[in-house]
C-alpha cells in the first residue's frame, strides 16, 4: 500500500474514532451513593449503595485499592472483600456491595486511608433494526475508604477545629495533630468584606499529624480576620467553619 493510501486510511480512522467519541455516553451510568466509606474497627462490615440512574442495564465490578492509581482488582493486597465484586444491575434499579475487612495489622492510632473502586460498563439499548456505530467506554469511579480504629480521641469535628495555622516564610500551614484524615473543599481568607481564594488548597487532605502548606502574600494575610475553610464530614456534607488568624500573625512576626 502506498505511503497515500496509508495516510488516507488514517485520516479516515481518525474521523471515524472522533463521531463515536461524539456519540458515547458523557458520564457513568451507576453511581456510588455517597462521598466516603467510613469502616468503624467494631463494624463486621459495611454496606455500600450504588445506583442505576440509566435507562439500561450496567455490568459492574468493585473491589477495595491502597491507592488512587489502580487499574483493576488483580496484583494488588488489601485487607478488605466486596462481596459481590461483580453485580449486574437493572436500569434504575440499586445495588449492595459488602464490604468486609479481612484483617491486618494497620496502625492503631490513627486512620488508615483506601479507596473503593467501581468500574461501570454500560449496556446497549437499541432495536433489531438500528444500524449505527457506537464506541462503549466504561467509566472508574472512586471513593475514600477510611478504617478508624476503636478508640481514637475526640472526632473528626474536634480535629477540624483544633487545627494550628503558622506564618513562616511566606507560607501558611494548616497542622492536623488529630488521628484523623481532614478534607477541604476551600480555603479563603477573610477580611470582613470579601473573600480571597487559595486556588491550590482546594481538594486537599491532611493526614492524620500532618501538615499543608499553602505559599501567602503577607499583606493578604495582615488584612484578613480569619481563615474560612469548607470541609467534608463523615456524612459527605460540606461544612463550613473560619478559623482566626489574629494569633498566627503575632507567631508569624
Amino acid at each position: 500500500m502506498t505511503g497515500i493510501r496509508l495516510r488516507r486510511l488514517g485520516a479516515f480512522l481518525l474521523v471515524l474514532g472522533l463521531a463515536c467519541l461524539q456519540a458515547a455516553p458523557a458520564s457513568a451510568n451507576v453511581v456510588i451513593l455517597g462521598t466516603r466509606v467510613i469502616y468503624h474497627a467494631k463494624d463486621k462490615e459495611v454496606t455500600v449503595q450504588l445506583q442505576n440512574e440509566s435507562s439500561v442495564p450496567a455490568l459492574v465490578q468493585a473491589w477495595v485499592s491502597q491507592t488512587m492509581k489502580t487499574q483493576g482488582p488483580d496484583g494488588e493486597s488489601v485487607p478488605f472483600v466486596v462481596v459481590p465484586p461483580m453485580a449486574r444491575i437493572s436500569p434504575s434499579r440499586g445495588q449492595a456491595m459488602r464490604l468486609s475487612f479481612t484483617g491486618a495489622d494497620l496502625p492503631q492510632d490513627r486512620e488508615s486511608l483506601f479507596w473503593f473502586n467501581l468500574l461501570d460498563v454500560p449496556g446497549v439499548a437499541r432495536s433489531p433494526n438500528e444500524a449505527k456505530n457506537e464506541l462503549q467506554l466504561a467509566y472508574k469511579s472512586q471513593v475514600k475508604l477510611f478504617y478508624r480504629p476503636t478508640g481514637l480521641s475526640g472526632s473528626l469535628d474536634d480535629a477540624v477545629k483544633a487545627l494550628k495555622l503558622k506564618m513562616e516564610g511566606g507560607k501558611l500551614t494548616l497542622q492536623n495533630d488529630s488521628p484523623f484524615h481532614i478534607s477541604l473543599v476551600q480555603a479563603s481568607f477573610n477580611d470582613g468584606t470579601r473573600l480571597l481564594p487559595l486556588k491550590s488548597m482546594d481538594s486537599v487532605m491532611i493526614v492524620p499529624f500532618g501538615a499543608r502548606s499553602v505559599d501567602v502574600k503577607a499583606a493578604d494575610v495582615r488584612q484578613a480576620k480569619s481563615l474560612d475553610i469548607i470541609w467534608v464530614n463523615d456524612y459527605g456534607a460540606a461544612q463550613n467553619l473560619a478559623l482566626p488568624l489574629a494569633e498566627t500573625r503575632e507567631k508569624g512576626k
